[in-house]
């Protein structure tokens, strides 16, 4: 089976998941699943400190030098690093739920720290796995994540309700972790290794410096991304969250899209700028999956329109309050999921401090319409169509990076 289909089946079983767990909760216990989700994510990257962002760059330059024993020797202390922060953290967080006497934040508080744990180290592993160019591995892993994350979150919501339905996240991302972890060691041993003579991943203080930079990127971007349910819930009420987190489904679909192509197109951007090729070039490269990727979406969620408005769906398109505004919002936001491979570009001329600041302007955009939003009101279509606005004005200020970046090296990628 190729790497496309498998990737194609586990992102229809992730989407299915949501639609799943959101139709056997409640809008207001949906509410509460999503916002752990989303507040674990966002988390996430603060276990790592900017180490787990330099991976993506610095993973595939030291398996194509020789060292792929190093990456999976780096790839597993960043898993146990991660996991030790989290630990500190989730006591940290407990002693002060219990100093307020907040019993309420008590479970919500720990499953967040869980998924955060969880994420984060199934992002290392994942990228070690990438780095070695193996797809069908890759692809492999993240069926399986998704077939268990199915199963698991199906039963929990049923045993447990949305805290099942989380322990069924965690549980999915631990096999994941095991699977990848295996997938990258078989790889790294059908390689010979070079004699590590110094340490590629912690000495390098440019590496240090860029991946703090895409850590930084990260939050900024990841504030809306992954704590818009927390806003919406603080905003317009758990319903609302709900009802924001199922419209949100869909774009997480396209977002799933999107991860499929970077998986394949991001690294070989990084090999290709480090083999001599045109930034130029490569921009063409990303323009064209991103020209493709827009147009499935438009023609899903197309799709999605139609068969919401069919008789079986109605109970569920009425509880969810989904309608035309609101999907069309989604549909240009979810077209604009590409964009993360921009950043690839970036990352490969050693532009890291770019993409950081591309990310800035997004979040100040996000940031001003937030407050708007706050004093004046809105609704979900308008929340949903800001976050749309806001990522299309970061796509053109990416695009201008790179064309100025292009014109500063001559057409050619940093070495």
């Amino acid at each position: 089976m190729s790497f496309f289909l498998i990737m194609v089946i586990a992102s229809a079983l992730s989407l299915l998941r949501g639609f799943v767990v959101a139709t056997t909760l409640t809008p207001e216990t949906f509410g509460i699943y999503a916002m752990v989700v989303s507040a674990g994510g966002f988390a996430s990257g603060l276990l790592g400190a900017g180490r787990i962002e330099a991976t993506m760059k610095t993973f595939p330059r030291a398996w194509m030098g020789g060292f792929p024993g190093g990456v999976c020797a780096h790839a597993d202390a960043l898993t146990r690093t991660v996991a030790l922060r989290g630990a500190i953290a989730g006591i940290l967080g407990v002693v002060a739920i219990l100093v307020v006497a907040r019993w309420s934040l008590l479970l919500p508080a720990t499953a967040t720290v869980g998924v955060a744990v969880a994420v984060a180290a199934i992002g290392i592993q994942i990228s070690a796995v990438r780095a070695s160019g193996n797809l069908r591995s890759l692809g492999v892993t993240t069926f399986c994540r998704s077939a268990l994350a199915l199963i698991a979150c199906w039963f929990g919501t049923i045993i447990l309700g949305w805290l099942g339905a989380v322990l069924g996240e965690v549980a999915a991302a631990v096999v994941g972790i095991l699977v990848a972890q295996g997938a990258a060691r078989r790889a790294a041993a059908a390689v010979k290794e070079k004699d590590l003579v110094h340490n590629l991943f912690g000495a390098d203080e440019t590496t240090a410096t860029g991946g703090r930079y895409l850590l930084f990127a990260l939050l900024l971007t990841s504030t809306a991304a992954y704590l818009d349910r927390l806003y919406v819930g603080s905003l317009l009420g758990s319903a609302a969250a709900g009802r924001y987190g199922f419209l949100m489904l869909f774009v997480t679909g396209a977002a799933v899209v999107a991860g499929v192509v970077v998986q394949k197109v991001g690294p070989a951007i990084v090999r290709a700028q480090h083999q001599g090729t045109k930034v130029s070039e490569l921009l063409m490269t990303v323009l064209k999956w991103g020209a493709i990727q827009a147009a499935l979406v438009v023609a899903g969620m197309a799709c999605v329109g139609l068969i919401a408005s069919l008789q079986p769906f109605e109970e569920l398109t009425r509880r969810y309050g989904l309608d035309g505004d609101a999907l069309l919002a989604a549909t240009a936001l979810a077209a604009a999921q590409w964009a993360v491979l921009l950043d690839w570009i970036l990352m490969a001329i050693d532009r890291e401090r770019i993409v950081f600041l591309s990310a800035g302007i997004y979040f100040f955009c996000i940031l001003a319409m937030a407050a708007w939003f706050a004093t004046a009101g809105a609704s979900i279509a308008e929340i949903v169509g800001a976050l749309a606005a806001a990522r299309f004005i970061q796509v053109v200020a990416q695009v201008t990076f790179i064309l100025a970046s292009s014109a500063t090296l001559g057409g050619k990628g940093a070495s």
